[in-house]
């Protein structure tokens, strides 16, 4: 009689649950109510529940929960089965299911949680690898002269140099230059420390003239994910990069223009099955936020490294796949050259005429003015125009 809006069945006008209940007190049956239809003493509601029989009646049949089928059942297959996590975690990538890949758990049988609750499915579980960065002796932290040297020996026999930076905000021309990360080979990456407030570290002059040699060699190939943020860093900071720089984000976007799953995380996540550390669990969020410098080297080091390590294996997956796709002349002849030329303009900036500027924000400030007197003489009195009730009234 009252419907139910959850499922989409509409109820008798009229006819609420108070109603329903002293029908349902009085006659105990819906085919008992209309039997009586005319003894209702309400005459809208006894026409309302005429014209809804036919509706009623789908209705009960509807809710009514069926429980005579003839089944076969056999216990055995109503056991909760686990699931083929990589075939899920593929399927979710492909369809951009980012927070959902989160909440996936290792296993179809998730234990209790911290507080001891149990849920509908759950069951002891044994440990299962996750697909987690790898991290560990081939990322290094170079805090002194000795390692540094290790790492220039590391860059003599590159093929190709990986780079990151790590600063304190988002914004290429304010943010600080906090950290360097580079990586030669995969799996093979180094962080170098140059601005943490706390931890050894080498002054940031001591290694640009160590690194930049290989930066500058216009031979030796480099390759950056959003390059243009990390190329700009670089710029600021006295260390030019030449040779041709590949950005494997370019190179994603090129073979799905349509995705927006282009930052390196998710591009991790999608070829290299890699869950990697967000950065806001190093930093935190909100009021709590600390910048980088703030994180301890080593939290830093191993996220840096994971960073340019997945770049360059990213890089070494992308690139053969836009050469079998035909794209490759339009990366390497469009794309990519104008990542440097970006760069340099923004750097450059644009200049303005500050005198100009002002002096038209004065005669449009007056303009204004002068129109709203116009508008209030023909209107007759002085109104909101901000206000869209009172411009239409």
């Amino acid at each position: 009689l009252t419907g139910d809006s959850s499922d989409n069945i509409p109820g008798v006008p009229g006819v609420g649950e108070k109603t329903a209940v002293k029908f349902l007190k009085e006659y105990e049956t819906l085919d008992n109510l209309y039997a009586h239809i005319d003894d209702i003493s309400g005459p809208k509601t006894r026409q309302n529940l005429i014209d809804a029989q036919p509706q009623v009646e789908l209705n009960k049949k509807l809710v009514t929960i069926v429980r005579d089928l003839d089944l076969t059942y056999d216990s055995q297959q109503c056991h909760l089965q686990d699931y083929d996590q990589e075939a899920v975690i593929k399927l979710f990538n492909e369809l951009e299911f980012r927070s959902l890949l989160k909440e996936l758990p290792q296993t179809a049988f998730p234990t209790s949680d911290d507080n001891g609750q149990m849920g509908l499915f759950d069951a002891p579980v044994e440990e299962t690898a996750t697909a987690e960065a790898p991290v560990g002796n081939h990322y290094r932290c170079v805090q002194d002269q000795a390692a540094l040297e290790n790492v220039v020996a590391q860059l003599k026999r590159a093929k190709i140099l990986s780079f990151d930076v790590e600063t304190t905000g988002t914004d290429a021309i304010q943010a600080a230059l906090v950290g360097l990360g580079v990586a030669w080979a995969p799996g093979e990456a180094a962080y170098i420390p140059v601005a943490h407030q706390d931890g050894d570290q080498l002054p940031w002059e001591v290694v640009r003239a160590a690194v930049a040699p290989f930066f500058a060699d216009p031979q030796l190939p480099k390759v950056a994910h959003n390059g243009k943020y990390d190329l700009t860093i670089c710029l600021r900071n006295g260390l030019a990069v030449n040779g041709p720089i590949h950005d494997t984000m370019t190179m994603a976007w090129l073979l799905d223009p349509a995705s927006r799953a282009l930052g390196l995380k998710d591009q991790a996540a999608l070829e290299l099955e890699w869950e990697m550390t967000e950065i806001t669990e190093l930093i935190g969020k909100g009021r709590k936020q600390v910048t980088i410098d703030q994180v301890e080297i080593a939290a830093t080091g191993a996220y840096c490294g994971a960073d340019v390590d997945a770049t360059i294996q990213l890089f070494n997956i992308l690139a053969p796949r836009l050469r079998e796709a035909g794209m490759w002349d339009l990366y390497e002849e469009i794309e990519l050259p104008l990542l440097p030329v970006l760069t340099d303009m923004e750097l450059a900036g644009v200049k303005l005429d500050l005198d100009y500027l002002a002096d038209m924000s004065t005669r449009l400030t007056d303009r204004l003015q002068e129109l709203e007197t116009e508008l209030f003489a023909i209107v007759g009195h002085e109104f909101n125009l901000r206000s869209t009730q009172q411009l239409s009234q």
